[in-house]
């Protein structure tokens, strides 16, 4: 699974980055749950953009896109 992760700024500039794959974390709903993106780097020495997630978070759907908003008070 490989998505575009895309966070929009107040200024109206964005950044966007490929993610190369997605990772679920297996854990029971009652322990803390989480989403990660991070940096790492392949055995070729190429940069790749990974993202990882437990399990229940998604309830077991594949996601379709995620949006990072500000709330106004």
């Amino acid at each position: 699974m490989t998505a575009t992760l895309r966070i929009e700024f107040e200024d109206g500039t964005f950044w966007e980055q490929e993610l190369d794959r997605a990772i679920a974390l297996r854990v029971s709903p009652e322990r803390k749950q989480s989403i990660e993106f991070r940096e790492t780097v392949d055995k070729g020495g190429n940069r790749k953009w990974v993202m990882a997630f437990t399990e229940p978070v998604m309830q077991g759907m594949k996601f379709r896109s995620i949006t990072i908003t500000k709330n106004t008070p």
